[in-house]
């Protein structure tokens, strides 16, 4: 696994999970392991049994779901 945190604090991983499920990607939130569900800007990767190629078509939607994320209006909500 890869734990990958945003510089800015105030990036919402769970608000961002919504965008990436659009473009078939998946993440894990780090509000799933933080008790009270404070920590919003990191997340858990995953990639264990995934070949080079599907890696990087995998980053590569990440990306395009980051970019819609960050283009949302206020609340950036999908």
């Amino acid at each position: 696994f890869v734990w990958a945190t945003a510089r800015d604090p105030s990036f919402d991983t769970n608000a961002l999970y919504a965008h990436s499920l659009a473009e078939q990607v998946a993440f894990v939130p780090s509000s799933v392991f933080d008790p009270e569900g404070a920590l919003t800007n990191a997340m858990r990767l995953n990639f264990t049994r995934s070949s080079p190629e599907r890696l990087v078509e995998g980053v590569r939607r990440l990306e395009r779901a980051v970019r819609r994320y960050l283009a949302a209006p206020t609340g950036r909500a999908a």
